[in-house]
């Protein structure tokens, strides 16, 4: 005899399906806005200064890996603020624990950077795009 569920149950499943599926998406998509907007800020805020990269970290999943790099900089009023980013493996290969990376921060709000060579390649991207 076939194991049956009732269709409350299975419809509360369903719905518990679907607002995991939504929460999700409604997260990705909050990341990529984010992103966006900061990429803008540091479009028509940014300053260049040099930082240091603290250390680069590589994270195994099935099937592939991730690197960041964590670095840091000093603002223009002496703050020091610092961040970790995803990087390309061309990053990856030439940046070492020590060594000086290029840094674009937000003047209007210093805590907002990403690595010179990010900007240029989210560059690249949009004028292909266009």
């Amino acid at each position: 005899m076939p194991c049956r569920i009732p269709f409350v149950t299975l419809a509360w499943i369903v719905l518990g399906f679907v607002l995991v599926v939504a929460f999700v998406l409604w997260r990705l998509l909050m990341t990529a806005a984010r992103w966006s907007r900061e990429m803008i800020e540091l479009q028509e805020h940014g300053i260049e200064v040099t930082g240091v990269v603290l250390n680069k970290v590589t994270y195994r999943a099935r099937g592939g890996h991730s690197r960041y790099l964590r670095y840091e900089y000093v603002d223009r009023v002496g703050a020091r603020h610092g961040r970790k980013v995803l990087v390309t493996d061309e990053a990856w290969d030439t940046l070492e624990e020590g060594s000086p990376i290029t840094v674009v921060y937000s003047e209007r709000r210093p805590e907002i950077s990403a690595p010179r060579y990010l900007l240029g390649v989210m560059e690249k991207g949009q004028a292909s795009n266009s």
